[in-house]
């Protein structure tokens, strides 16, 4: 008898209801759940991490929060994008040096609320 294991992660931090979309990661990323991704708008709208230092402005500003592992380093990969929920902020992956702080007021207008762990 085989028993499977259920990982958590700990992601969803909530009862906001979770809107899944779907979106395009960038070739060449290999990419984890809970990062945070933003629209490239120099290379067709594909995924790349949200990353406020980046070259291209339009990879500033957060797209949603990936919601599976993504391995694009053989190609385009579609993939399941949340575009709103309460997800915990520990939880969450972004690209450069930024932080939940750095895209908390942006994230929140596309209704997707951080959320900060809560010990028992």
């Amino acid at each position: 008898m085989e028993i499977e294991t259920l990982n958590t992660d700990n992601l969803i931090a909530g009862d906001f209801p979770i809107v899944p979309g779907d979106g395009t990661i960038l070739t060449g990323q290999t990419l984890v759940r809970g990062t945070v991704v933003a629209k490239d708008s120099g290379n067709a709208n594909k995924l790349i991490p949200v990353q406020s230092d980046h070259g291209t402005a339009s990879v500033h500003d957060p797209y949603g929060v990936l919601a599976e592992d993504v391995d694009a380093t053989g190609g385009d990969v579609v993939t399941t994008v949340y575009q709103a929920g309460e997800f915990n902020e520990d939880s969450l992956v972004f690209g450069g040096t930024d932080t939940a702080d750095t895209h908390r007021d942006a994230l929140r207008d596309l209704s997707i609320f951080l959320k900060k762990p809560v010990s028992a």
